[in-house]
């Protein structure tokens, strides 16, 4: 009877403190130790967790695997408190930066960190937990791509461009010329992706071009440059004997991603360019050339975006005079007229108080091209 009682109360005892041991909070466990290497044996592995809970001086046994427990992947373990020497009581939350070495079993074989899960087993007076870090893959640019989905794994880009930084890429989004009346006025607009304009002799011609920037990259500024010829091919190919001659160079602004600038020139049109003599019905073309000096780096470096070919007829058929009707007034009168020539230098300047006066003093003006300011008003004219 006294062995049963005796026996009773063991039972009793063993199930009082089972039933008060405390269970086991951790959270937040993670590898810590270097990325860029690989372990092996008797290699420090270093590791940390935050523990809560008073587990008096009773062991913790800490066992980390590689992917699966199994004895095989064990990789490192720790009898934590083995001796009971400490009262591990841990009121809130602490962080625990523990470390041991790399298993013998690991002697002839490695690993490393990136990309691989990690199990931590935790074992207390009969519980067992378990706890799982998913090691994240390299990240050699910090850009949050690893380096597996990273097209650019050494400079940095968002995760929609594959990890590669965001470029911009310039293209010609208009191109429109407005070939003057004899008057030097707006005369007949073309937009030269859908039609040929027709460049008439001893007429101004307007030109607009809109470059784009159409990647969400940032594009320094750069130059447009547009080549007169007789040949398109001749632009790239030197065995072409064909005339190429610089028809004029712009500058672009810097632009922003998704962003477009608009750059304009004027030509007068005579019967010849450069000693390139015109011929009357004859074609010719313009070749746009964006981003000639290759100043930014585009996502698009091809010809097929950057190099673009229109063309032109000439005509000789033209009225080099400007010819001013009965009643028509260029110039506000009372006002100063301004003449200048072709090169911005000043001519003279001179007082018309009425349109007949305006018209002499145009027509006493020596054989060339002028242009003539009065007012808010500028005229470009041929007088002969």
């Amino acid at each position: 009877m006294k062995t049963k009682i005796t026996v009773l109360l063991f039972l009793s005892l063993f199930i009082s403190l089972s039933t008060f041991a405390q269970t086991i909070d951790i959270r937040n466990f993670k590898i810590t130790s270097p990325t860029n290497i690989s372990y092996t044996a008797s290699s420090r592995l270093d590791y940390s967790f935050d523990i809560r809970g008073d587990y008096s001086y009773y062991e913790i046994r800490l066992e980390i695997y590689l992917n699966s427990e199994s004895d095989n992947n064990l990789v490192t373990l720790i009898r934590w408190n083995r001796e009971g020497d400490d009262d591990l009581n841990f009121p809130s939350y602490t962080t625990q930066n523990m470390w041991s070495s790399v298993a013998l079993r690991w002697n002839d074989r490695s690993f490393t960190i990136p990309g691989q899960k990690f199990i931590l087993k935790v074992t207390h007076r009969g519980q067992i937990k378990y706890y799982n870090y998913n090691a994240p893959e390299l990240d050699n640019d910090g850009d949050g791509v690893p380096n597996s989905q990273d097209d650019c794994p050494n400079e940095a880009g968002p995760a929609s461009n594959n990890g590669c930084p965001e470029k911009a890429n310039l293209t010609l989004k208009s191109f429109t010329i407005d070939v003057n009346d004899e008057n030097g006025n707006d005369g007949t607009e073309y937009d030269l992706f859908s039609e040929a304009p027709v460049f008439i002799k001893d007429r101004w011609i307007d030109c607009n071009l809109t470059i784009e920037n159409n990647g969400a990259g940032f594009a320094d500024s750069s130059q447009v440059y547009i080549a007169l010829t007789t040949n398109p091919n001749a632009y790239l190919d030197l065995s072409y004997n064909d005339p190429v001659l610089g028809f004029e160079s712009l500058g672009v602004n810097s632009l922003n991603g998704n962003n477009e600038d608009t750059v304009t020139f004027s030509k007068f049109i005579g019967d010849n360019y450069l000693g390139l003599n015109f011929v009357n019905g004859q074609t010719y073309w313009l070749i746009v050339d964006v981003d000639y000096n290759n100043d930014v780096d585009e996502s698009n470096e091809s010809n097929s975006d950057n190099l673009w070919a229109f063309a032109f007829t000439y005509s000789s058929t033209s009225s080099k005079k400007l010819v001013l009707s009965k009643g028509q007034t260029l110039y506000i009168s009372n006002n100063n007229i301004e003449i200048y020539d072709f090169s911005g230098n000043k001519v003279s300047t001179q007082k018309g108080s009425s349109p007949e006066e305006e018209k002499i003093i145009i027509d006493n003006l020596p054989k060339g091209y002028y242009i003539i300011k009065s007012g808010e008003k500028t005229t470009k004219i041929y007088n002969d």
